[in-house]
């Protein structure tokens, strides 16, 4: 008998601790899935040259650490130059889009995350001309994802 009621409270102990374990999981993977959902937006509104959608997924202010350049705090929406980006890469390398290669969430919580990025630069020609590389650090403020870290680093393509 004794040996019956110390198994059925080892099962109940057991249980009772492993239960915000498999809430956590459930809760870590819808909060990646949102997270997936929202890199994915953020490429195809980039791809469709929405200024303001794209300008939209970062909260202000918000940091960003790109190659060849120092600390940034964009502070505003005026500060990121999104027309005179794409002009820049449309000119200078006849971009079309990115393509994701790899997208992962390294981690993600109920409002922080943090992601990486790999994509190609797509030329007019549908060749590769660039690897671009993001860590990305998103934050949900008000229940909205948005990006609060950022740092970008192109590679020759491979």
């Amino acid at each position: 008998m004794n040996s019956l009621i110390l198994r059925s409270s080892f099962v109940v102990i057991s249980a009772a601790l492993l239960s915000p374990v498999a809430n956590a999981q459930k809760y870590q993977s819808a909060s990646e899935a949102e997270v997936t959902k929202f890199v994915k937006q953020y490429v195809a509104s980039f791809n469709a040259e929405d200024v303001t959608k794209v300008v939209d997924c970062h909260h202000f202010p918000h940091s960003s650490l790109n190659q060849d350049e120092p600390l940034t705090i964009v502070n505003d929406r005026d500060e990121m130059q999104m027309e005179e980006f794409y002009q820049l890469i449309k000119n200078n390398f006849s971009w079309k889009e990115n393509q994701i290669t790899k997208l992962s969430v390294l981690h993600s919580s109920e409002d922080k995350a943090s992601v990486y990025l790999g994509m190609n630069g797509i030329d007019t020609d549908g060749a590769p001309f660039t690897k671009v590389v993001g860590i990305l650090g998103l934050s949900k403020v008000s229940g909205k994802w948005g990006f609060s870290q950022v740092s970008w680093h192109f590679l020759p393509a491979e």
